[in-house]
């Protein structure tokens, strides 16, 4: 018979990229990391063309959200991406090291 396994846990669900944890003292709220630097993002027309306008994606303040930030106005019919094409490269991950999964297109002509 096998023993141990996850009884007990140590883990508990906190939304979206978010864990709390339990250890020795307070527990800890963790979401997605990295906090600064995160690759993967990328705005593009409606042929898949990149429109370069993402100069910083960084994990926002609630840890559970990243805030792009733009050199300038979006295009219409501009749409976000994260992981786009075959092999992106993508390094966002939630508070248990799981891979935020590649998404898009979203439009962004609602933001204007």
């Amino acid at each position: 018979m096998m023993g141990g396994g996850m009884m007990g846990g140590g883990m508990m669900g906190g939304g979206m990229g978010g864990v709390m944890t339990k250890g020795q003292g307070p527990s800890v709220v963790a979401g997605l990391k990295p906090l600064r630097h995160i690759a993967g993002f990328s705005i593009r027309n409606s042929e898949g063309a990149e429109i370069p306008l993402i100069f910083d994606a960084a994990v926002g303040g609630s840890h559970d959200t990243v805030s792009l930030r733009l050199v300038g106005p979006i295009p219409e019919k501009a749409f976000l991406w994260y992981g786009y094409g075959f092999d992106p490269v993508c390094n966002l991950t939630d508070a248990i090291d799981m891979a935020v999964p590649v998404f898009g297109p979203i439009s962004l002509d609602d933001l204007k």
